[in-house]
């Protein structure tokens, strides 16, 4: 999206007002009410404010919305907002989805090391690891990390079972996310099936 065509969706209220405010300040001077300079400095002071503070809107939007690549299913609209990590290791995404695995009797370890990794969420006693994936998986540095990691994790003695939800998906529907969670360990309690097909 242009700047010119953002600034007129979302700053058309400011731009209305600043236009308002300029009117009033030229009949003021018209008038003889105002200095002239006086008037001119306050109105430019305050158009290029308001250019700024719009510009600065527009660059943090973008900045947000170019660092997320969209993921499939019915979110690709909404955002997914870096976090930052927590003092239990854990992001605000994967904090929802503790406490929806707990919310159904689900009794996960976050933040579970084996070896050189970090189990997002691990189920030791069946070796099933589950992690959530953000927007920094997505670059090529990160699926050359992710398939190191996936290619230790299922070569330990015994092999770890991986499955990988998208953090955006986890963020909007964490209940979602630990009923299927809770459906993998039912179904397939020591895996069942190949790493690779999950």
């Amino acid at each position: 999206m242009g700047f010119w065509k953002w600034f007129m969706r979302k700053m058309f209220p400011w731009a209305l007002l600043g236009l308002i405010v300029i009117i009033l300040v030229v009949s003021m001077v018209l008038a003889g009410r105002f200095p002239q300079f006086s008037c001119i400095i306050c109105a430019g002071g305050f158009l290029l404010g308001l250019i700024l503070f719009a510009y600065g809107q527009y660059k943090q939007d973008r900045w947000l919305f170019d660092s997320i690549k969209p993921s499939s299913g019915s979110n690709e609209d909404k955002p997914h907002i870096p976090e930052k990590r927590g003092s239990d290791g854990m992001n605000v995404t994967e904090r929802k989805l503790f406490e929806a695995l707990k919310r159904i009797g689900l009794d996960p370890i976050p933040q579970y090391g084996v070896g050189q990794c970090t189990i997002d969420f691990a189920f030791p006693e069946n070796y099933w690891a589950f992690e959530v994936n953000g927007p920094e998986h997505n670059t090529p540095e990160g699926r050359e990390r992710d398939k190191r990691r996936w290619q230790f994790l299922t070569h330990t003695d015994p092999p770890w079972k991986v499955k990988n939800f998208s953090a955006k998906r986890v963020y909007y529907h964490p209940d979602q996310v630990a009923r299927e969670i809770k459906r993998i360990l039912e179904e397939y309690p020591e895996g069942g099936r190949d790493n690779s097909t999950w």
